[in-house]
């Protein structure tokens, strides 16, 4: 027998059955929809809601192509449904989270009401594009060191890129203007901060298929603690010689701090090389644990292998999830390419394919720079000028597109605090 429809302030719904095991195999789960459309009520507090059945497409399998969207634009209808519907879920807080904390929150309050949270959130981006911008001016090839100043100011601007990040959310709940679209200003600029972008792009893709952001490890490591190190090491490293600084050995730079007790348990190949070598290789193998991390927890989650599913559909389940984890077509133009990918799947909840094609023409230019022996220096830094360009018009178009498509289907401005209409 069917079951009776149920009547909430007007408006008709139909009750569907729970979700079984059945439907994680196929990789699909419907939602409690309208059967009717929703209009936004006359103080435009709600969006509308058309008549979709909106699809949950998180564990669909997509290698090669996405399925096109019927009415254009960047996000699909069921996309839009689940924005409109998105409730952000943040992992736990470390020790120097919570002991900011009250600082973010006494901060915010100085602002002024009338100052949209998405504006804050804008402010500090412009913070990351003057560091970068000025280290790209004096450093374009990372071939020599910038000013001092130069450094020093990259280092505030990513304490208050950071210490703005922090605010945004609470000004939205502040103003009462909360909405996800905040949610896609804050992916936009913490993913274009390549230096970290290894680290977030698993972050991201842990959502995507747990639903939930983590942002430390352990309790005492995560988001905070790197972004305020980084600032913290720029501004140390603009008070010293630097070149000086990091072309000694590891050797060098350890024995005044730890003694031979502790070099002699380090390999010999580590204790010669230079300090920036092993900087890196640390970076590198900080990244990769984590990365190790995020991987280990979303194949063991319960909607990548649920208890109740045979082996088959866990191992098909683990495989796609891996085939979009370790994807480097997204590794190779993450700022790029994972900030589109991250609002598609994680908040909007559509598929998207493991291979992007938005990284060939990196690719294809990268294959041409190395074998072209005829390419100067000159032909390549104009090329890849280009390039840039390109990927800068193809984000900011993108985001234009779907900024347009969010506030419009959630009755809201992007910079600007809208009234509400009286009743």
């Amino acid at each position: 027998m069917p079951s009776l429809p149920k009547v909430i302030d007007g408006v008709e719904y139909n009750t569907l059955p729970s979700p079984t095991s059945k439907d994680f195999s196929r990789a699909t789960r419907k939602l409690k929809r309208p059967n009717a459309t929703i209009m936004a009520p006359s103080n435009g507090a709600k969006p509308s809601i058309p008549n979709i059945d909106p699809t949950d497409q998180t564990l669909t399998s997509c290698l090669l192509f996405e399925p096109p969207i019927p009415n254009g634009g960047n996000i699909s209808e069921s996309g839009l449904y689940y924005i409109a519907n998105h409730k952000y879920v943040s992992g736990s807080y470390t020790i120097l989270d919570n002991a900011l904390n009250p600082l973010w929150t006494s901060l915010t309050n100085a602002l002024p009401l009338w100052l949209a949270p998405n504006m804050v959130t804008t402010l500090g981006g412009l913070h990351c594009g003057v560091g970068y911008g000025l280290l790209w001016w004096y450093s374009p090839d990372f071939d020599k060191s910038p000013p001092d100043w130069v450094v020093w100011l990259c280092g505030y601007c990513t304490f208050a890129y950071y210490t703005l990040d922090c605010m945004d959310g609470k000004q939205a709940r502040r103003t009462g203007s909360s909405s996800p679209l905040g949610q896609l200003f804050i992916t936009l600029f913490s993913l274009l901060k390549l230096i970290i972008g290894s680290v977030s792009y698993p972050a991201k893709k842990e959502e995507y298929h747990t639903h939930v952001l983590p942002h430390c490890v352990g309790g005492f490591f995560g988001t905070t603690e790197v972004n305020y190190a980084l600032g913290l090491i720029a501004i140390i490293m603009g008070c010293v010689d630097r070149e000086v600084f990091f072309m000694r050995s590891f050797k060098e730079f350890m024995e005044p701090l730890a003694g031979d007790s502790i070099l002699q348990h380090i390999p010999d190949a580590v204790k010669e090389a230079e300090l920036r070598n092993v900087a890196v290789g640390g970076w590198l193998t900080v990244s990769t644990v984590l990365m190790i991390l995020s991987i280990g927890r979303v194949l063991r989650h319960p909607r990548v292998a649920p208890p109740s599913a045979s082996t088959f559909e866990v191992f098909q389940g683990r495989m796609n999830a891996m085939s979009k984890l370790l994807s480097p077509a997204l590794l190779c133009v993450a700022g790029f390419v994972v900030p589109p990918t991250a609002v598609r799947t994680s908040m909007a909840k559509m598929p998207f394919a493991a291979i992007q094609w938005d990284a060939v023409p990196l690719w294809l230019m990268a294959i041409w720079i190395r074998f072209d022996e005829n390419l100067t220096k000159m032909g390549a830094d104009f090329v890849l000028g280009l390039l840039c360009f390109y990927y800068a018009w193809r984000l900011l178009h993108w985001a234009n597109i779907t900024i347009d498509q969010i506030c419009a289907k959630l009755d809201i401005n992007c910079f600007t605090i809208k009234k509400k209409k009286a009743d």
